[in-house]
């Protein structure tokens, strides 16, 4: 999972949210799941979610991903060049609707257009939010949380559900106030649910951090920066030699 922020012409930050497996090095393949368990079962994404509408008894499924995370346990050593390296790590609770004729696959998909959008717009929030620090290569590993989720649900149709975005000194009466700004919706602060997610403790946070900071840090130069290195190195070299040259040429005259 890639997050890749392009700054647009106008300056307003754009986040995208990239989980490829690249089969070469111009054809990166879609999306990749290693399972998708509906109910705990692996099922056709052609085969109806519910066989028997007349007899449905519930209304909602559970369904797990578990995303491939395209590591290779081979010992390759590979040359990299990156000024960032970001690691997202997260175990997310989600819900999304579909129609109830939907088949498997357009469940699947729902889910998993909910968690990139989601995923989106919290490193979209969480990047705006941050000022830009140019450090030294010796600066140590830092650890953020993204915001949080506080959601609630349409009146009319209670299946569908809104979604705000908290930070860690944010609090639900902040998210009531911007379901009306933004969406001009007037919900009581009882239908705000924000229990979803919650944020690390400090010890946490710093559980997180202490193997990253024990992490190598390795500064990568490319072969330009050698180039124009060497290139350096030989035009010094050459004056030196001139100035040798014509200090020889008057001692040897006199």
């Amino acid at each position: 999972m890639i997050l890749v922020f392009n700054e647009a012409p106008n300056g307003k930050p754009v986040g995208l949210v990239i989980d490829v497996v690249r089969r070469g090095p111009d054809s990166p393949s879609k999306v990749s799941f290693s399972a998708v368990l509906v109910n705990g079962e692996i099922r056709s994404e052609s085969e109806q979610l519910f066989k028997d509408l007349k007899k449905k008894k519930v209304d909602s499924v559970e369904v797990q991903m578990f995303i491939d995370t395209c590591e290779s346990n081979e010992n390759v050593c590979e040359s990299q060049i990156a000024t960032n390296l970001h690691e997202v790590s997260f175990d997310i609770e989600i819900r999304a609707a579909v129609p109830s004729r939907s088949n498997v696959g357009a469940v699947v998909n729902a889910v998993k257009h909910h968690l990139l959008r989601s995923l989106t717009a919290r490193a979209e929030l969480q990047y705006e939010s941050m000022d830009v620090v140019e450090e030294g290569s010796a600066a140590s590993c830092s650890v953020h949380q993204m915001p949080r989720p506080a959601t609630t649900v349409l009146s009319s149709h209670p299946a569908i559900l809104l979604s705000d975005y908290l930070f860690e000194a944010d609090t639900p009466e902040d998210a009531q106030k911007n379901f009306e700004e933004l969406l001009g919706l007037k919900t009581s602060f009882e239908y705000i649910d924000e229990g979803w997610e919650r944020c690390l403790e400090i010890n946490e946070m710093e559980a997180v951090r202490a193997p990253l900071d024990d992490t190598p840090i390795a500064n990568f130069k490319s072969k330009d920066d050698d180039i124009g290195s060497i290139c350096t190195l030989l035009i010094a070299l050459s004056a030196i030699v001139v100035v040798v040259g014509v200090i020889v040429y008057f001692a040897i005259g006199k």
